[in-house]
């Protein structure tokens, strides 16, 4: 009987290899053409950082402008040139000081700051350089909001801890240098502030005026307004400045500056206010008066 080709066969099979089967790999390689970068003008590029860094180009640009005005303008040296001017007869100025003389606003003045005169103009000059032209450059420029500079209070339980214990801190340190020959005869740096109590009170109040100015650069400008975008590192680089703009005090205090910068940025950016450094600075600064004053007993005698 022929078997059925259609039907299994019922002969012996070879048994199945176990060995798994060699599938040849299929590689597909995609090459993709890259498109060429969209040109685009230096100008729109500018502009494009502008835009996104808007805060730290109007912060670092301002701080630049102000503090180099103040090496050639907002000096002791600037007022003799004024009133030299004054005195000059035909100019402005001379009609000024004359219409000021003839109301007796010019004795006035010349009684209650005469002997400071020129420290209280490079003072008061400077705050205005200093905090009130920026911070009407910033109540203009579009996207910068006033409260981002630190001109608010912030965290005051902070700052109020942080400048006692930073002025304990210092204060050794000044008392010490108070007996440095050097010291002494730097401070105060106004000779006729020792002449009168109403001299020196005058000069006391338009010295603490000027270090609201400082600091509101130092520490508002430098710190708190560049601090969210850049981080921690410009309180390093904003000791840079403020160590070479006391280039000309006593050795100590010019090294001095470079950790009291550390320290008070540090407290301007955790505190989000430059206040509790100009607190401090104003402090320290009197404290160095006072003390020159009485290792030299030159304490006014009348008022």
């Amino acid at each position: 009987m022929t078997p059925d080709p259609e039907s299994p066969s019922t002969g012996p099979t070879e048994p199945a290899s176990t060995e798994p089967s060699q599938v040849e790999p299929e590689f597909s390689i995609t090459v993709e053409t890259a498109e060429p970068p969209k040109k685009r003008g230096a100008l729109r590029d500018l502009l494009a950082i502008l835009v996104t860094t808007r805060l730290v180009w109007f912060a670092s640009i301002t701080a630049a402008v102000v503090l180099t005005v103040s090496r050639f303008h907002a000096s002791t040296g600037e007022y003799r040139q004024l009133m030299q001017l004054a005195e000059t007869p035909g100019t402005v100025l001379s009609r000024v000081l004359t219409l000021m003389r003839h109301l007796g606003i010019a004795a006035r003045l010349d009684a209650a700051m005469g002997p400071v005169a020129d420290h209280i103009y490079w003072f008061v000059s400077s705050l205005v350089l200093f905090m009130v032209i920026p911070l009407l450059a910033a109540a203009v420029v579009p996207g910068i909001r006033i409260r981002e500079l630190g001109v608010g209070t912030g965290d005051w339980r902070y700052g109020l801890k942080a400048f006692l214990l930073l002025y304990c801190i210092m204060l050794p340190f000044v008392v010490a240098a108070s007996f440095s020959p050097t010291f002494v005869g730097q401070y105060p740096m106004s000779a006729g502030a020792a002449t009168s109590w109403r001299a020196l009170i005058s000069y006391q109040a338009a010295y603490y005026a000027y270090f609201i100015g400082w600091e509101f650069v130092y520490r508002g400008l430098l710190c708190v307004a560049l601090y969210p975008q850049l981080g921690a590192p410009v309180i390093l680089l904003s000791a840079i400045p403020f160590g070479v703009m006391h280039a000309g005090k006593p050795e100590l205090e010019a090294f001095g500056s470079i950790v009291a910068a550390i320290a008070l940025g540090a407290v301007a950016v955790r505190a989000r206010s430059f206040w509790y450094g100009a607190l401090l600075h104003s402090a320290v600064a009197g404290t160095m008066d006072a003390l020159a004053l009485t290792q030299t007993h030159r304490w006014p005698k009348t008022w």
